[in-house]
């Protein structure tokens, strides 16, 4: 597994192969995949769930989907043109706080849906951690029109809640763009995860049990890297501890090879830079 670390000074990020060493989980998982062996469930007359009443399907952006349909969100934004603002436009659009289909449980299953969300903004950015994937972890195609729990039933795909993403991440994330963020101490690992979500990278925290959306902004003496999250509380501007608590956080960065020399450089100075501001 690929691994982003920086040591000092503008010294372009180290590659070295490690594992996540991670404990228990923060909240409760989203549900898992559904297993093989259950009734047909009737065809869907539209491309998924929607939520029944009057929730508006146009604002916020997947206000009127279920948590397991995919969102084709208004503003997007791809590796070719990222910018702190750009990335925050994408967030914000989700609404977290307010939207219907992050709602704590609106299931009446106990759940949250963290998952859901790093799904809808990384697919928004162009770097998705599938909640849907096929047998060999690629994210799923989805026809329009299909009966998505249908394909589910028939093992043709395979939900991922959080802990599926972190293994994902490890399995899968490399060859999708992902790196993890290392360094020789947790202030450092944080400055480096906030410097990319400043750069308009899409970062993302984790922990066995959730995963949120590092999101531009500045790191906590305290708290950590500013954050967005859903799960038990959903919020758009605060920060890791108030997401994670105390528990030991991974992050992971998709930040695609520089294109040019020249961009290879600007990584390394934006590196340094954050090593050095962590030590002050």
């Amino acid at each position: 597994m690929t691994t982003i670390s920086a040591t000092s000074g503008n010294s372009l990020p180290v590659v070295s192969n490690t594992s996540a060493n991670t404990s228990a989980p923060a909240s409760t998982p989203e549900a898992a995949s559904t297993p093989a062996a259950k009734p047909a469930r009737p065809a869907q007359t539209k491309v998924c769930d929607v939520f029944e009443g009057s929730v508006d399907p146009k604002k916020p952006a997947g206000n009127h989907l279920q948590f397991h349909c995919p969102v084709d969100a208004p503003t997007k934004n791809d590796s070719s043109n990222r910018s702190a603002e750009k990335y925050t436009e994408v967030i914000a659009q989700f609404e977290v706080k307010n939207n219907h289909r992050y709602n704590e449980d609106h299931q009446h299953t106990g759940s949250t849906y963290c998952s859901t969300f790093v799904w809808d903004v990384t697919k928004a950015m162009g770097a998705e951690i599938p909640y849907w994937t096929d047998q060999n972890g690629k994210p799923a195609e989805i026809p329009a029109g299909a009966n998505i729990l249908q394909m589910a039933d028939e093992g043709k795909i395979v939900a991922n809640n959080s802990n599926s993403m972190i293994k994902w991440l490890e399995e899968h994330g490399q060859e999708n763009g992902w790196t993890k963020v290392e360094a020789q101490d947790k202030k450092t690992v944080e400055a480096l995860a906030q410097a990319a979500a400043n750069e308009g990278k899409p970062v993302v925290a984790t922990t066995p049990g959730h995963v949120g959306m590092v999101r531009p902004g500045e790191v906590h003496k305290s708290n950590g890297p500013a954050l967005a999250q859903a799960g038990r509380t959903n919020f758009e501007d605060r920060h890791v501890k108030n997401g994670f608590g105390d528990l030991p956080v991974t992050y992971w960065v998709h930040n695609p090879p520089p294109a040019t020399a020249e961009a290879a450089t600007d990584v390394a100075v934006d590196a340094g830079a954050a090593v050095d501001a962590a030590k002050e």
